[in-house]
């Protein structure tokens, strides 16, 4: 693992992690994420990029599963408590990467699969765009793609500040000041047209009260929670990279 810097000054998801661990729910995705799993070994698939994957609950799934993970993020102090839980097996086979999503660099065809949960969509529209793109790009033909992304009926849309075109910033929760681009599924095949949907839904819950998650709203939001007004939606998508004239096909 390269050396981490210094722990920054605290912000609400500093706040978040030190407090809950910073583990989220996997109710929405986790058949999918087993069905990625079994598919990445039934294609001979062993090394998964990790986008985003912050305190490692997916990582360390990923590694439980014999797979070899490239875990980036670029929040050291997620990166510190997910070095904490690898055990020294998993250890060997994770790499760990402090890199934000603008300095990552993914070469064309060089990638057997790709892991982002509630991460990829974070940065302004042009950014996460180009995000996708370079994703879609990066995998080789017949790599797979897991995704579990806030949709475009997501609360946190309605909870903070349009910063420009298609980007919202969060003015409230943990994830106060993040700009989050929140995609629509027309968006997801424009972005990425090279891959073929081998599942793809769309997942709405509420927020448990009994959530840390929920505890770390102001008592506004909290309040307008009660009442069912926030609701938090995801994709979720399972895809693999084929030639671009055969990605028009969606597997039901």
């Amino acid at each position: 693992m390269a050396q981490l810097g210094p722990a920054p000054e605290e912000r609400p998801w500093d706040a978040f992690l030190r407090t809950t661990g910073g583990d989220l729910p996997a109710d929405g995705y986790a058949g999918e994420l087993q069905r990625f799993i079994e598919l990445c070994h039934g294609r001979g698939l062993r090394s998964v990029l990790e986008l985003g994957c912050g305190s490692g609950p997916v990582s360390i799934r990923l590694l439980q599963a014999g797979l070899y993970v490239r875990c980036v993020d670029g929040h050291e102090a997620s990166l510190r408590r997910l070095a904490e839980r690898l055990t020294p097996a998993q250890r060997s086979r994770a790499r760990i990467e402090a890199t934000a999503f603008a300095n990552l660099r993914i070469e064309p065809e060089s990638i057997d699969a790709v892991v982002a949960v509630r991460s990829i969509n974070h940065g302004v529209f042009e950014d996460v765009m180009a995000r996708f793109e370079q994703v879609s790009r990066g995998l080789r033909v017949g790599g797979l793609l897991f995704l579990y992304v806030t949709s475009d009926q997501d609360f946190r849309k309605r909870l903070g500040e349009r910063m420009c075109s298609r980007t919202t910033v969060p003015t409230d929760g943990p994830e106060e000041g993040i700009p989050h681009v929140f995609p629509s599924s027309a968006d997801l095949d424009a972005w990425m047209p090279e891959l073929r949907f081998l599942h793809r839904s769309s997942h709405q819950v509420r927020v448990p009260r009994s959530s840390p998650y929920f505890d770390a709203y102001s008592t506004r939001s909290r309040m307008q929670m009660r009442l069912g007004r926030m609701v938090s939606s995801h994709h979720t998508v399972l895809a693999e990279k084929v030639s671009p004239h055969n990605a028009t096909t969606e597997e039901q």
